[in-house]
């Protein structure tokens, strides 16, 4: 069977997520690793963090395309470049362009006990 016709030919790489964040960000002092998901050696998506050095805020996106041909990305605070859990606030956008705005108030975010509380919704606690 040929996978290649179930995925949406338009797919949003690493490159134009960069472009779209730095551009509506304001300054080029973000830090951003995104990479390609790949299946099967065709594109399907991206993943990575977008971290803003002034405040320490970092922003896991993971875009999928779904079996259907729709693009879904996943984008919530991250404690730092190695967590790639879903846990915490998760939020949900359809393109790089519609998720741009939140991503970048997240990023200048300076209220630390919101941003903590986003982290740590939903993940037990431990006395």
């Amino acid at each position: 069977m040929d996978y290649s016709k179930c995925f949406h030919q338009e797919m949003f790489a690493p490159e134009d997520f960069e472009n779209v964040i730095r551009k509506a960000f304001g300054r080029k002092d973000l830090e951003i690793d995104l990479e390609p998901i790949t299946r099967r050696g065709k594109p399907y998506g991206t993943r990575g963090h977008i971290t803003n050095p002034a405040n320490g805020n970092c922003v896991l996106i993971i875009s999928d395309q779904q079996s259907s041909g729709r693009l879904q990305i996943e984008y919530r605070y991250a404690v730092d470049k190695k967590d790639f859990t879903r846990q915490g606030v998760v939020r949900f956008g359809s393109s790089p362009e519609s998720i741009a705005a939140e991503v970048v108030r997240m990023l200048k975010e300076k209220d630390e006990s919101r941003v903590r509380f986003e982290l740590n919704f939903g993940r037990k606690q431990y006395a």
